[in-house]
């Protein structure tokens, strides 16, 4: 049993290729871009190509650099809260206090350990890591990924996708090779299977 395709209409699941895609023509980076490209931790990818491993790279950095933008815009011009809906509230008040949080790092490590604390960005995958396309690619990104805090989770297959009373995405619910079910919390899953050799068949 695998995600079926209705988990892709909960809000905070996109496909991960999509995302790399929107960065790079979408500006999202930019302080001045309107990009509507919205990230929420902790992160969940699923699958281990390459595409994932640049997602979670990706997801890392873009978070710092979202929250902080969004920051600086609610200092210049404040929101006013009576305007946003309960669930627009939450996700403004998560990204004011995480943004307060990472502008207090004095080093890339501290906001790393503040990434970590928030949830992070962990890769699932339904082998082991040798057998992903990543590994047989190009492991040094692995390395890489690891070595910027990026979890890694192994033997697992997917099985639901689980949303909030505002259906945005809360829970991810995996099986391990024992057919016992694993559940990770995430605010966006990002799904990178199918994509490369065939890798979720």
């Amino acid at each position: 049993k695998y995600i079926n395709s209705a988990s892709y209409f909960i809000k905070g699941v996109k496909s991960a290729a999509d995302f790399l895609m929107n960065l790079q023509h979408g500006g999202s980076y930019l302080a001045q871009s309107n990009s509507n490209l919205l990230l929420r931790m902790p992160v969940v990818i699923i699958g281990c190509g390459l595409t994932a491993i640049d997602s979670a790279v990706e997801a890392i950095h873009y978070y710092q650099v979202q929250v902080e933008k969004f920051l600086k815009l609610y200092q210049d011009n404040p929101l006013n809260l009576n305007n946003l809906s309960d669930e627009e509230k939450i996700i403004a008040e998560e990204f004011a206090r995480d943004a307060s949080l990472l502008q207090k790092a004095k080093s890339r490590e501290e906001k790393l350990d503040i990434i970590q604390q928030l949830g992070g960005v962990t890769i699932c995958y339904r082998k082991d890591i040798k057998e992903s396309p990543a590994y047989k690619r190009n492991h040094e990104e692995i390395e890489h990924a690891k070595a910027i805090g990026i979890k890694f989770m192994l033997n697992l297959a997917p099985i639901e996708i689980k949303a909030d009373e505002y259906d945005y995405v809360n829970q991810v619910e995996f099986l391990d090779q024992k057919n016992n079910i694993v559940t990770l919390n995430a605010k966006t899953v990002l799904v990178a299977i199918g994509t490369e050799d065939n890798e979720f068949l």
